[in-house]
């Protein structure tokens, strides 16, 4: 059972919310630390330790020939604080002063006696969502210029899809009579095998017709099409469908696909990609991203969300998927309005296994300035505290 008591003295209120996640992490309460939870949690982590598969399902955790490595993303002090070291760090981008970067695990504690370093975060994954129809929110509507001053179909927009698991191949990317491709770019930020797009030290970028067609699809392990649906509900042509039914809310858009194991620190590189190409042929951007995750602020403040904000702005949209976990129940939250006040939850383990080992965890988040007690009890089978 876990208990949350407020701290604070007079009438203010400290807000907490509860974030059901997928591992069991140790509890720190701190305000804007220079390294975040997901740090502290692999500093020292060794190859061979039993947590590095846990782990890296979560968080951007890599086994490579150098040793562990991971992806981080970073608030600098300045453009070029980076720069010092060299080849013990792979930059991927820096916007705004956001950096996404790649080093070892036994490289870290370099990067955080950095003082030109203001904050380190490791890379979190997300996860794939987007069951939404086009019908149900008004894009036909839009399509058929109703209440508009005429139709909008997508033709001279950039629709930038994020996603892993496509089929290049597909119907759907033809226009609408079926004779022209319309995927222009594709970066293949897993494939390590071809040519790296401009700016960036990974993966694989396809810029012609030829290759993307021959390439037919993308390296996604795990053998999906996610990224297929959701491209098709954004873009898709709905060629080959009677009278383009299946077609996707701007059928005429242009499209450049990223696929991605949805690293935070990937997507950021993703979006600065898609808007560079859309600024070349001097065309606006929307991207699309069905896919998140549950750990972190939710109030815009993490480095991801800085480093999004940095990007968007005129003619630079993002669109997120809403998710599928409604129904489930991963936030709890409670206003300490007292020094007696306090919240209880109770988080369970699968049967027969250790916490630890049960893919369970709890990260609580709290107000600025006011903090909070925080206490873990374990109750048996009997109830018993």
């Amino acid at each position: 059972m876990l208990a949350v008591q407020n701290k604070m003295c007079g009438k203010n209120c400290s807000r907490l919310l509860l974030v059901f996640a997928c591992l069991l992490l140790p509890f720190c309460v701190q305000a804007q630390p220079k390294a975040d939870l997901g740090l502290h949690m692999v500093l020292g982590l060794k190859e061979g330790d039993y947590r590095c598969r846990q782990l890296s399902e979560h968080w951007a955790i890599y086994n490579t020939e150098s040793g562990l490595e991971v992806e981080c993303l970073a608030k600098l002090g300045n453009e070029d604080a980076l720069a010092q070291h060299g080849k013990n760090v792979v930059v991927g981008s820096v916007e705004d002063r956001i950096a996404t970067l790649r080093c070892t695990i036994a490289y870290l504690p370099s990067l955080l006696a950095d003082k030109n370093i203001e904050q380190l975060a490791l890379a979190k994954r997300m996860a794939p969502t987007c069951y939404a129809q086009r019908t149900e929110n008004g894009g036909d509507r839009v399509n058929a210029g109703q209440f508009l001053p005429r139709g909008y179909k997508g033709k001279g927009v950039v629709v930038g899809v994020i996603d892993l698991g496509y089929d290049f191949t597909h119907p759907n990317f033809l226009d609408s009579a079926g004779r022209t491709l319309r995927i222009k770019r594709v970066w293949d930020q897993i494939d390590a095998t071809g040519t790296r797009p401009f700016g960036f030290a990974y993966g694989s970028e396809l810029s012609t017709d030829l290759r993307i067609l021959r390439a037919r699809k993308d390296n996604d392990p795990y053998v999906g099409s996610h990224g297929t649906h959701t491209a098709g509900i954004a873009a898709g042509s709905g060629y080959g469908t009677p009278n383009q039914k299946y077609r996707g809310m701007a059928s005429e858009a242009d499209l450049v696909l990223v696929s991605s194991d949805f690293s935070d620190a990937k997507v950021l590189d993703a979006v600065r990609y898609i808007y560079r190409y859309a600024a070349a042929v001097g065309k606006p951007a929307v991207i699309n991203m069905s896919f998140g995750g549950f750990f972190g602020p939710f109030d815009g403040t993490s480095l991801f969300d800085q480093g999004l904000d940095a990007q968007i702005g005129a003619g630079k949209l993002v669109v997120a998927a809403m998710g599928n976990e409604g129904g489930q129940l991963r936030h709890n939250g409670k206003v300490l309005a007292s020094t007696a006040d306090t919240l209880k939850s109770v988080l369970n383990a699968r049967a027969g296994r250790i916490l630890a080992e049960s893919g369970s965890a709890i990260e609580t988040w709290g107000m600025p300035g006011q903090p909070y007690n925080l206490a873990l009890g374990v109750v048996d089978s009997s109830g018993v505290f």
